[in-house]
């Protein structure tokens, strides 16, 4: 179902409601990395920005892009005139009569989501390019991109100072906990004999899991940004318990992994690890092997041509050795590590000020795209 939150809004004095499809055309290009050209001319854009350059048409006026297809699916830019984009976007070049930026604000504000039958959401033209928007006079368009540019430019600057404050309790977090973790000692003690491959299979009514690389075993509902959609059958999910090592395979090089606080579910690609030795400490064991000293290791051992097919399995994994001191001195270590609790505490507040600072700007562009305010 494709939502948009235009409709059931009154109609301001002047404005219009006007089909998307009657003031845009779309442009496709079906184009992929491969159209990558080092003597090319024209910019080529994917997603996340300009990627190169390509010897493709370029397109002849500048454009919105919306990604189509997986994770950030209705996402929006504006991209220049003479340049093209990848074919994992649409793009839309409106007429003389509604202004681009404002148009990309109010695409920007909507809600498109479109559901099919398999696991990967999909957003085309066909499904919204009769979906109706307000469009007021283009006088008051220029007015209300040049009072969205200047606001929504302070509420920017708000979120940047406050992942940049981020950024900066992450690495001295960081750099103290590997600065504990490296100088760890011990009696080597290989990973097979501390650990045991799971596989048993889910019932079914679990709660689905997932593993960060930021923050180790969580509940995949507890994050609004993973777009990894789970599957109506779940049969081959794996039963996770409190305490098992839940790594994956894929992501392991990037630090995917963690010992797990909850019981649930993990795709079956996953590796499910039971620990067989009451002599370590599982809360030691999880930041050990979430260390810097132990992911460049997995890299090491992951198998794959290259990083996007690297894999790390059991196998390799196993043979991975680690200091294991008296569990004393493994508890001494945790709660050195825990000592950086209050960061967290900052952590969050910030979090929770980005995530309000983005409500604010979500609410101030639907309030002036649909003539709430004046401008």
């Amino acid at each position: 179902m494709i939502v948009t939150n235009m409709r059931g809004i009154a109609l301001p004095e002047g404005w219009d409601r006007r089909p998307i499809a009657s003031f845009s055309r779309a442009v496709a290009t079906g184009l992929t990395t491969d159209a990558l050209d080092v003597n090319g001319t024209t910019p080529l854009f994917d997603a996340q920005g300009q990627i190169g350059n390509t010897n493709s048409k370029p397109i002849d006026a500048p454009y919105v892009t919306i990604i189509k297809d997986g994770a950030g699916v209705g996402k929006v830019r504006i991209l220049p005139k003479n340049s093209t984009f990848l074919g994992t976007m649409n793009g839309l070049i409106t007429d003389t009569t509604v202004d681009l930026k404002y148009f990309y604000y109010v695409l920007a504000q909507s809600s498109f989501f479109l559901e099919n039958i398999t696991t990967i959401p999909h957003i085309y033209f066909r499904d919204y390019s009769k979906e109706k928007i307000l469009v007021p006079p283009r006088a008051r368009q220029s007015k209300i991109v040049n009072f969205l540019d200047l606001e929504t430019a302070k509420i920017d600057h708000l979120i940047s100072k406050q992942r940049q404050l981020i950024d900066l309790v992450k690495a001295r977090e960081t750099a103290r906990r590997n600065q504990v973790l490296d100088a760890v000692s011990g009696t080597p003690v290989r990973l097979k004999w501390l650990l045991s491959p799971s596989r048993t299979r889910a019932a079914g009514s679990e709660e689905v899991l997932s593993v960060y690389r930021d923050y180790g075993v969580i509940r995949k509902d507890s994050r609004a940004d993973n777009f990894n959609r789970t599957p109506e059958d779940v049969s081959n999910y794996l039963l996770v318990r409190p305490g098992d090592l839940v790594v994956n395979k894929m992501k392991a090089w990037q630090g995917s992994l963690g010992v797990s606080e909850f019981h649930g579910i993990v795709s079956g690609d996953y590796e499910v690890l039971r620990p067989l030795n009451a002599e370590v400490d599982l809360q030691f064991l999880h930041l050990l092997l979430r260390s810097r000293r132990y992911v460049n290791e997995y890299a090491i051992r992951s198998k794959g041509i290259r990083p996007s097919q690297w894999r790390l399995y059991w196998q390799e994994l196993s043979e991975i050795e680690i200091p294991l001191p008296p569990i004393s001195t493994q508890k001494t270590v945790v709660e050195s590590v825990g000592g950086t609790k209050g960061n967290h505490a900052l952590l969050d507040t910030c979090e929770r000020m980005i995530e309000l600072l983005r409500e604010r700007r979500s609410a101030l562009v639907t309030a002036a795209v649909t003539g709430q305010i004046e401008v």
